[in-house]
């Protein structure tokens, strides 16, 4: 092997300029932008464990989960209907009652069990072990016949049928103490437990059993498993078969309580507009004062007015200048008006209640536009809550990226600087506005007011205390909202 010799090599530049390359850690904003709809399982295709909610980009990829005349579909339609909308929306699984431990195989090549004269494999139901052995088949093998010997031998405990071309073998039982475990080989003939795709190495699925807990509950672990996908959900829509329900209403009681959440509900009882009734799910809202939810009044319980009006709300980009929208008077795409008197929609109104009617000649449009709390409008809402997500990430990003942010003047600074960042952003994309406001400071008797202003306490001020637990001085910031005009008087003066 020759030797390699270089006398002229020459001195690497990293004696003088040693560069070291490392990625600054950075926390990113939720997405704002993901509405839910929740739907009971098991009319869901997919199992209420960790998978229990999977997110959809076009209809047609509904379609392959759920048929034309389900209510996933229905509020797809409604979601998917509309030019104005987020990207994707979420489908979550919620369980109602108790359910059995299930194994689900994957769906078996018949060809592969052809002519078995002693097939078996073990499994083991509600804690106790059965050996399924004596398959046999022919040259035309039916997974049907298979799952038949399989019923009789586990019949003790459990069940066994097909569907969808898989074996599914479910406990007896329901609730916490029904289990079942994956197929394995039995200790005697012929092993088929991965050939029927029920072990742990194929693509079986398993479920112990489980009593489920109020529907809130059901969202909580829905928003459990979205977070695990790294998807969280914000907007949320529940299936018709809730409305006007007391689920409905623990609904509306569990999401106003979260931080961020928006809960968008629709009413089809004729009590919306009843001024003396105390129970629809409006007055209710209204009367807890939930700013996070908005409800909207349809006479058609086939229809999401609930999703399209979410949609809507949440399409907005707020890295575009002036993409921020008010509600009223949008129109619900693919959602036909509700008829209703004058004096039917002063009654919504009245309970913060909004609808979709026809108006005029042909505009059709949503009246309100507001949330249950009062003088909260939807727009505002939504809005301020993409604004905290904004601000409270790119404040937090300022320790992460700096080796330390010092206790002075210059470190608040810093603070300071992230937090006039967002506050621009959201200037000039419609959330806030400059304000003009009388005052007798200067002749024109009009003073304008920043949208936005930045008051930090002076780090001269902070208390030992505080230098001790290395808080920093608050800082305050005012904002003032855009705002829109939703209606207006004329006067006319007509002269000869």
């Amino acid at each position: 092997m020759p030797i390699v010799s270089c006398p002229t090599k020459p001195l690497s530049r990293s004696l003088d300029v040693p560069i070291s390359i490392s990625r600054p850690q950075t926390e990113i904003a939720t997405d704002m932008t993901m509405i839910c709809f929740v739907t009971p399982w098991p009319s869901t295709p997919f199992f209420p464990d960790n998978n229990r909610v999977r997110y959809y980009s076009t209809l047609d990829a509904v379609l392959e989960d759920f048929d034309t005349s389900s209510q996933a579909y229905f509020a797809a339609s409604a979601f998917f209907s509309r030019s104005e909308r987020p990207n994707t929306m979420a489908i979550g699984a919620a369980v109602e009652s108790p359910i059995a431990a299930t194994l689900t195989g994957g769906v078996a090549d018949m060809t592969e069990l052809t002519s078995l004269t002693d097939g078996s494999f073990a499994i083991t139901v509600d804690g106790q072990e059965f050996e399924v052995t004596g398959i046999t088949t022919d040259t035309a093998p039916v997974l049907a016949a298979i799952a038949n010997a399989i019923d009789t031998a586990i019949n003790a405990k459990g069940t066994a049928t097909v569907k969808d071309g898989a074996l599914v073998i479910s406990s007896k039982t329901t609730g916490e103490e029904s289990t079942i475990s994956y197929a394995t080989a039995a200790s005697s003939g012929t092993d088929i437990s991965a050939l029927l795709m029920l072990t742990d190495t194929t693509a079986a699925n398993k479920y112990d059993g489980y009593t489920p807990g109020t529907l809130a509950d059901e969202l909580n672990l829905i928003q459990t498993a979205a977070r695990c996908a790294g998807r969280a959900i914000f907007g949320w829509v529940i299936d018709a078969k809730w409305r006007d329900t007391e689920d409905q209403k623990t609904v509306a009681d569990y999401l106003a309580a979260q931080d961020p959440a928006y809960f968008s509900a629709c009413t089809n009882a004729a009590s919306a507009y009843n001024t003396a009734d105390e129970t629809n799910i409006a007055y209710y809202c209204k009367n807890k004062g939930y700013n996070g939810v908005s409800v909207i009044y349809h006479d058609n319980p086939q229809v999401y007015p609930d999703m399209s009006y979410a949609a809507l709300a949440l399409s907005v980009n707020y890295a575009l200048e002036n993409s921020t929208l008010t509600m009223k008077f949008k129109q619900l795409d693919g959602i036909e008006p509700s008829p209703l008197t004058e004096t039917q929609v002063s009654a919504l109104a009245a309970r913060n209640c909004n609808c979709y009617v026809l108006m005029g000649n042909t505009s059709r449009v949503i009246r309100e536009g507001t949330q249950s709390a009062d003088t909260w409008f939807t727009d505002s809402f939504v809005n301020l809550m993409n604004y905290k997500e904004e601000l409270q990430v790119e404040v937090f990003n300022v320790f992460l990226r700096n080796k330390k942010v010092p206790y002075t003047t210059a470190g608040q600074d810093l603070l300071v600087s992230a937090a006039a960042k967002i506050n621009n952003r959201y200037t000039r994309n419609g959330t806030f506005a400059d304000r003009e406001v009388e005052t007798t400071d200067n002749e024109s008797g009009v003073e304008t007011l920043p949208a936005t202003s930045i008051s930090p306490t002076l780090v001269a001020q902070a208390t030992t205390s505080e230098r001790a637990a290395r808080i920093a001085p608050p800082i305050a910031i005012t904002c003032y909202e855009a705002g829109a005009f939703h209606s207006v008087s004329l006067t006319v003066t007509v002269y000869n």
